[in-house]
């Protein structure tokens, strides 16, 4: 005869624990919020916070000494003393005539600690008995700290003087590649490139030339360069706006950038319309480029 099976109840673990026990609930997730309130407070709150230094270097002279002395008579003997140390993770050392080279690195624990713990290596470095003539060992704590030191090289502001010359070359280069043709439904578009060689300036001339055909603003492109500078003349149709748009854009795609697209010794492109005298134009891209 068979017997009836019992179903049997299944438990529901932690959570059928908190639901029948409540008050323990309330009471952990209290505690929770406490520990958590108490350990906000005590986070740091510095922009750079102070890492502690665990790296030092140890450095010993023995004057004379061969690598295999220096190692035998100084580097052992100090790396044995301080290993007795429970704060140190790592010790490395290179013995080379003359000269004991040893990094030290100690358990990342807090500033206070590390501090005493350096303190308790200098007392170790003085309980090796070293041989005669050798120096003092020097324990230096400070050997991680880096100082960032930045130069900006730049050439001095331009002159009245060099814009007045810088219009003169742009009228007289101009005047080269026109070749005599009158000045109408022409435009012509310059740009000085101080810091780049002529290498460079030539491969970007011709970047220019390509996208000025692909973006169909001109019947014919004639570029030139000189020292530092480079000039393109379109016969266009285009109005300025057009023009404009487009040197944004071909910047944009040479530079990868919406900002700061300019080399502090380069000034932006001048564009210039028709029989356009230059020097207003350089002036003004003078002071948008230093604005």
């Amino acid at each position: 005869m068979l017997k009836p099976v019992e179903n049997e109840v299944e438990k529901g673990g932690l959570a059928q624990f908190c639901v029948e026990h409540r008050e323990v609930s309330w009471l952990a997730l209290i505690a929770v919020l406490v520990w958590g309130g108490l350990s906000y407070t005590k986070l740091g709150q510095q922009e750079d916070p102070t890492i502690p230094q665990r790296t030092a270097m140890l450095v010993t002279v023995f004057p004379g000494a061969t690598a295999s002395k220096v190692e035998e008579l100084v580097s052992k003997p100090i790396e044995r003393k301080i290993s007795e140390l429970k704060s140190i993770e790592e010790i490395k050392t290179t013995s080379r005539p003359g000269i004991s080279t040893m990094t030290i690195k100690q358990l990342p624990s807090s500033t206070a600690t590390i501090d005493q713990e350096w303190d308790k290596v200098r007392a170790k470095i003085q309980e090796v008995q070293l041989p005669e003539g050798t120096r003092t060992p020097w324990l230096n704590t400070d050997f991680g700290n880096t100082i960032t030191l930045l130069f900006g090289l730049v050439s001095p502001p331009i002159t009245e003087a060099e814009c007045v010359a810088r219009a003169n070359l742009l009228r007289d280069s101009l005047a080269d590649l026109r070749r005599a043709a009158p000045a109408t439904n022409h435009a012509a578009i310059a740009a000085f490139l101080p810091s780049m060689d002529a290498n460079s300036i030539e491969v970007l001339r011709g970047r220019f030339e390509v996208a000025v055909r692909a973006a169909g603003l001109a019947k014919e492109v004639r570029t030139t360069q000189g020292n530092s500078f480079m000039l393109a003349d379109l016969e266009t149709a285009a109005c300025r706006a057009d023009l404009e748009r487009f040197i944004a854009e071909f910047t944009r795609m040479i530079m990868g950038t919406d900002r700061e697209l300019y080399h502090p010794d380069f000034t932006r492109p001048i564009l210039l319309m028709g029989d356009e005298y230059p020097l207003p134009q350089i002036r003004a891209s003078l002071q948008l480029s230093h604005s």
